[in-house]
């Protein structure tokens, strides 16, 4: 379903490389920056990461940072507290309230009549639809499908 994006993508990845001057190129931050554009066109419907949203490109880093940390609340959870005074606690929390906001800004975008749909359906197009045809479907579980996504 995807495969276009996947397609044009690459070809700007590749593009990219053949226009360089440089002699060394960063193959792990390009790939990375790959994955993360296929991921928002598909889910969202256009480029965020590599097309210069820092706030997006912020987010995603510091969640991969948080979701590798430790958290002495994952293996002793008597211990959660030192959660708390190491600051990973403060840092989930504030990195998921900064991912419900821009996702809540997603869902507005998609719910907005006006808005072109310039590559057919999306992820979050179909999501949308669903929850229209379904009531059991909520935005929060819209919300965590998108988290799925991006993690």
């Amino acid at each position: 379903m995807f495969e276009s994006i996947r397609r044009e993508e690459v070809d700007r990845m590749i593009e990219s490389i053949s226009c360089t001057s440089q002699s060394d190129v960063n193959l792990s931050a390009l790939l990375l920056s790959l994955s993360n554009d296929i991921t928002c066109r598909a889910a969202l419907g256009r480029r965020f990461y590599g097309g210069g949203d820092v706030f997006l490109q912020r987010m995603l880093k510091e969640s991969q940072d948080v979701f590798a940390g430790l958290f002495f609340a994952d293996y002793l959870p008597a211990l959660g507290w030192l959660d708390v005074l190491t600051g990973m606690r403060g840092k989930l929390e504030k990195n998921f309230r900064e991912l419900d906001e821009f996702y809540q800004k997603v869902i507005k975008e998609h719910m907005d009549e006006r808005r072109s749909h310039g590559e057919g359906e999306d992820t979050m197009d179909a999501l949308l639809r669903i929850q229209k045809e379904a009531t059991h479907l909520t935005m929060e579980h819209i919300k965590g499908i998108l988290m799925v996504y991006f993690s």
